[in-house]
């Protein structure tokens, strides 16, 4: 089956679908693409799942992304770092800046997709999450009263948690921020039961992918972003 993605649709005025079905036959595929006025149709899979892909290949999607997710356990607390704090709505203009100057290695950057469209996303995206409507809670860097950067979590079940959004302003980037923002991450999430910390990032973002294996992440899996666009 595919679903209608009725936010993403809305945002980039767009008539969006996903893929969620692996079984779906090569005739199903095509009467979804018939039947129904779509922009585009994602599908998220399993890299190992290759005749699948094949399948998607063979009715016009193409590669647009690899995704990979991976998870740290958090039975080892970390030292807590006294210039972080969960953000609050005056923080709001200062963390949404540094989202805006963020995330080029996101699959949303495609020809398909309006650049400034994607710009927004992120901002809204970090809004939401300052107020709890998106992720959970967003957690900041400050030195001086300055924002360094900020994380956002997502509270899946009561074991699991998501890392949504990372980011540090470009003027202070390697210089062991991303790391303080993640380990207090860690010991706020094993301080409040959660057993589990997941994040999900691009393949091509090495910068993001070194820093959580040097901070004890492991890779789960690896899945194929494909898209379809019937005019594109």
């Amino acid at each position: 089956m595919i679903k209608y993605l009725e936010w993403e649709s809305k945002h980039f005025n767009e008539e969006i679908y996903l893929l969620v079905d692996y079984g779906i036959t090569n005739d199903q595929l095509r009467e979804y693409k018939e039947e129904k006025k779509i922009d585009l149709i994602q599908c998220k899979c399993d890299v190992s799942k290759t005749n699948f892909i094949n399948l998607l290949c063979s009715n016009g999607f193409e590669l647009a992304n690899i995704s990979i997710t991976l998870s740290k356990e958090t039975n080892q607390i970390s030292n807590m770092n006294d210039n972080i704090f969960v953000a609050t709505r005056k923080d709001i203009t200062y963390v949404k800046e540094i989202a805006k100057n963020s995330f080029k290695y996101s699959r949303f950057f495609h020809p398909f997709f309006d650049k400034d469209k994607v710009y927004d996303l992120y901002t809204q995206w970090t809004e939401k999450s300052v107020t709890g409507r998106f992720d959970d809670i967003c957690f900041i860097a400050k030195e001086k009263n300055v924002i360094l950067g900020f994380v956002t979590l997502r509270f899946i079940n009561k074991c699991l948690c998501k890392i949504g959004l990372i980011a540090v302003h470009s003027d202070y980037r390697k210089k062991g921020v991303g790391k303080n923002l993640l380990n207090y991450t860690f010991s706020y999430a094993n301080s409040h039961g959660y057993t589990t910390v997941i994040v999900e990032t691009q393949y091509e973002n090495r910068g993001a992918v070194n820093l959580y294996k040097k901070l004890g992440f492991s890779l789960d899996l690896v899945e194929a972003w494909m898209y379809f666009s019937p005019l594109r």
